[in-house]
């Protein structure tokens, strides 16, 4: 068998007691191998390009399995080099480069997960070379974003990747407005919608809003404890969401399931971290040796963005590091 994937992982080796968490870290190896091979794809029989959002994760695993981010690197410069989709909207960004619908579709969220990539990848690697050759697609970004700024300036902005005071100050006035407009007393809201000049909550709740508000620092555990105690204890893959909050949508595994699992990891649950890895994954990796996009198997059954588990299992096991 002639086998298609990223030789960079074959060095990684990871023993533990627990040959569960082995077995889940090791089929997180074969799925991060199988979608990196020349730039990181989705599933290795699908589009022979990743989606953006995904690729968030899956590049932080590229670093994990293989010491540094090469094929991320592809991926990313990939979209810097692409010149504008006719089918798009001018600074719009494809969702899935080179391998985009033709048909105008865009998922604006998913450009916003790309200008957090790029953060990350510069953090992680310090190649300025490829943040500032972004420079004028991000910021082609943040125009298309303007024409939807409402009189509360509620849409995300840029502010980390080029050190820009202006917008950072425009995020931190939009945390503030989301609270403001978002937290019903209970639970954060999704959205509102403009009624008669007005915008009006419209109950819609979902568990993966509650992970985006903490994850984004838009909530804290010290301003929102009930909200942080009840969504440790009582959300989760494993909530039977017929009789617990029954009118919360419940998260499907991205990006809602990683970034609680992210969350926990960041708040110190480290045991509940690897106790949900095994009930999420665990069947995964004992049926396919790989990593799903969903819990079950009528979708991919091998999925890039899912070989960030392993990272998740092995920043769990890591010793306390002392101040």
């Amino acid at each position: 068998i002639a086998t298609y994937e990223n030789a960079l992982t074959d060095g990684f080796r990871f023993l533990h007691e627990d040959k569960e968490l082995e077995a889940i870290v090791e089929a997180a190896k074969n799925t991060l191998a199988q979608n990196a091979v020349d730039v990181l794809t989705d599933c290795p029989s699908r589009e022979r390009a990743g989606w953006l959002c995904d690729s968030y994760f899956s590049g932080r695993a590229e670093r994990l399995f293989t010491g540094g981010n090469s094929v991320e690197r592809n991926f990313l410069e990939n979209y810097m080099l692409a010149t504008q989709l006719k089918e798009l909207p001018d600074g719009m960004i494809p969702m899935c480069y080179p391998a985009d619908h033709y048909n105008g579709v865009y998922i604006p969220n998913w450009s916003m997960w790309y200008v957090l990539e790029l953060r990350n990848y510069l953090k992680m690697t310090g190649d300025e070379a490829l943040s500032e050759g972004s420079r004028e697609k991000v910021y082609g970004l943040v125009e298309f974003c303007r024409k939807y700024l409402n009189e509360d300036g509620l849409l995300e902005a840029v502010d980390e990747l080029y050190e820009d005071k202006d917008l950072l100050e425009q995020s931190t006035l939009i945390r503030k407005r989301i609270v403001e407009q978002s937290f019903n007393g209970e639970f954060f809201e999704d959205n509102r919608v403009r009624v008669d000049g007005e915008l009006e909550l419209q109950r819609h709740l979902t568990e993966t809003c509650q992970y985006y508000a903490f994850y984004f620092g838009t909530a804290s555990r010290e301003e929102f404890p009930e909200l942080f105690d009840r969504m440790v204890r009582d959300f989760g893959p494993a909530r039977d969401d017929s009789s617990v909050f029954p009118e919360i949508a419940r998260s499907n595994a991205i990006v809602g399931n990683y970034l609680r699992l992210e969350l926990l990891l960041r708040y110190g649950y480290r045991q509940q971290v690897l106790e949900e890895c095994k009930a999420f994954f665990g069947k995964m990796a004992d049926m396919t040796g790989t990593l799903w996009e969903h819990s079950f198997e009528s979708a991919s059954l091998n999925h890039g963005f899912a070989s960030i588990a392993a990272g998740y299992i092995m920043e769990a096991l890591e010793p306390i590091r002392q101040p």
